[in-house]
């Protein structure tokens, strides 16, 4: 056993080894890009930040949803690789230029790199176990849902990647706290034309600032009546938390606190 040289050092290395996570900063990235294209989540467990990823509708029903993993790198047309249906999603047209809706790639711009992003599947086509041969964002929308290990976590700071909602809406953010209180937030606030398809990095978001005044257990991510997927997720406990340090090619979409809008409807 290695000691420290300073008394001092020592003693806080020996009271770290009696203290919850939760005491220690901690800051968690995910991205999704270890899941396959048409994986689905099915209450994982993401070990490294201590959640678990599920779906329900948002009819008041509870009943679940699938939570899907969409490749947004597969080029379109794609015969006889994987396929989607939904090129909005979609980075790359076929030689750069997209055949069906005549700009380069779907609703992310064909500069823009995001990688895997989470969607409420709309379909139930599988061709096997766990994978879904068509992934497309449900057009009714859902809840992704992400149930936090709060024992052993204590964030209390957010950030997300919101991609390519529809245009009859934004999502809604619900928090909820170890002590069941809860506080929504919306993007809806950050800017003023909904009807456009978008990249978004949200702000950081301070739960604190909201009303909460304990660690998270739950987070909520509410399509209601519209689709939409999730890039990115960033979970912190750290106040000095500087939020995502975008791809070289996403670095625009981090001007005017992470808006950038597309106007490039859907058919």
């Amino acid at each position: 056993m290695l000691v420290p040289a300073h008394p001092a050092s020592f003693a806080a290395c020996c009271l770290s080894l009696f203290l919850p996570t939760w005491a220690v900063a901690s800051t968690a990235s995910l991205d999704f890009d270890s899941l396959q294209h048409g994986e689905e989540v099915t209450n994982q467990f993401f070990s490294s930040a201590g959640v678990t990823i599920s779906g329900v509708d948002d009819d008041n029903a509870g009943n679940s949803l699938p939570i899907v993993a969409f490749d947004t790198e597969i080029p379109q047309p794609n015969p006889g690789t994987p396929t989607t249906s939904d090129p909005d999603l979609q980075r790359l047209g076929l030689n750069g230029q997209d055949s069906v809706r005549g700009w380069n790639g779907g609703n992310l711009g064909s500069d823009y790199i995001v990688g895997n992003a989470l969607i409420v599947q709309e379909n139930n086509n599988q061709n096997a176990q766990g994978i879904f041969t068509d992934p497309d964002d449900r057009a009714a929308g859902g809840i992704i849902v992400i149930d936090i290990d709060a024992t052993n976590y204590d964030y209390r700071y957010v950030q997300t990647l919101l991609v390519d909602f529809e245009e009859t809406g934004v999502p809604l953010f619900r928090f909820t706290d170890i002590n069941s209180n809860v506080a929504t937030y919306s993007p809806s606030l950050e800017f003023d034309t909904p009807d456009n398809n978008f990249l978004y990095y949200t702000p950081i978001i301070d739960t604190e600032s909201l009303g909460l005044d304990s660690r998270l257990s739950r987070i909520e991510f509410e399509f209601t009546n519209a689709s939409g997927a999730i890039g990115l997720l960033a979970l912190s406990d750290d106040a000095s938390f500087n939020g995502f340090i975008p791809e070289p090619s996403s670095a625009l979409l981090m001007v005017m606190g992470g808006l950038v809008a597309f106007r490039r409807r859907r058919d």
